[in-house]
């Protein structure tokens, strides 16, 4: 996929269904099978405004078929006390901006951090 354009990724993670911010919580980017980005959500739980390379905007204008519109990134966030979360294919489209909320889960006492993975469904465009 040839990357010509930029889209833009902004991560939040709370937990209680988005009551209360989960601060300083280590946040992973990865594009392409490889680390791309890694972050610090804030005290109020977001992370800055992240720069995405993403194909071309006359893709998503015009759609093709053979071509996918979007970049495709992962994400992983990870907090002490928290599950770690894993975050597959999200869509990130040129010259927008992505806003992903993450619902950060308590561990229990007595647990182990089994990391909880989400699947994005597939754009059927």
């Amino acid at each position: 996929m040839i990357f010509l354009s930029i889209g833009y990724l902004t991560v939040s993670t709370t937990a209680a269904q988005k009551i209360i911010p989960v601060g300083n919580t280590k946040i992973t980017i990865s594009q392409n099978g490889e680390t791309d980005k890694i972050f610090m959500s804030d005290e109020s739980g977001k992370t800055p405004l992240t720069e995405i390379s993403a194909p071309d905007i006359i893709l998503s204008e015009a759609p093709d078929p053979a071509s996918i519109p979007f970049a495709v990134v992962n994400i992983t966030a990870e907090k002490e006390g928290f599950f770690t979360t894993n975050i597959n294919d999200v869509q990130v489209f040129p010259e927008r901006t992505t806003t992903l909320y993450v619902n950060m889960v308590p561990i229990p006492e007595f647990r182990e951090n089994t990391p909880l993975n989400i699947e994005t469904i597939p754009q059927n465009l």
